[in-house]
């Protein structure tokens, strides 16, 4: 008589891990807090310890903003690895303050936010040189 075996037939799962409990964190910061001569056509990006969901990665989870002004500056956002990246609608002002914010809304896949809004700043360099004269302008 023929011999069969079959494996795992029994509908037994292994048991689940442990529940993922560890909120994502800021790796690095680009540009750096309180960094200056930053390029007039610079992304902010953002590297995490773990990966987020990339759907809490818009506009009401980061934001761009110049100092002393309410006004938010309109961001495209992508996501990749662990890095999130903002990018400008335009160029940015020059010898200017911006602030940058990350808040807690932005999570991990198991639903564990940010463990606290960050926020810092960095000033853009002055103004190109003229591509005619090679002075900048008045």
């Amino acid at each position: 008589m023929p011999l069969s075996l079959a494996c795992g037939g029994d509908g037994l799962e292994p048991p689940p891990g442990p529940a993922d409990t560890i909120p994502p964190m800021i790796e690095s910061l680009s540009p750096a807090p309180n960094d200056t001569g930053v390029d007039l056509e610079a992304v902010i990006q953002v590297t995490f310890t773990e990966s987020v969901n990339p759907a809490t990665i818009a506009t009401a989870s980061f934001y761009l903003h110049k100092n002393f002004t309410p006004a938010l500056i309109p961001l495209a956002f992508s996501y990749e690895g662990r890095t999130a990246t903002a990018t400008p609608d335009q160029p940015l002002d020059s010898v200017t303050v911006y602030l940058a914010t990350l808040t807690r809304a932005v999570r991990d896949s198991a639903g564990n936010q940010l463990v606290a809004d960050t926020t810092w700043e960095f000033r853009t360099r002055g103004s190109p040189l003229s591509t005619a004269t090679g002075h900048h302008p008045p």
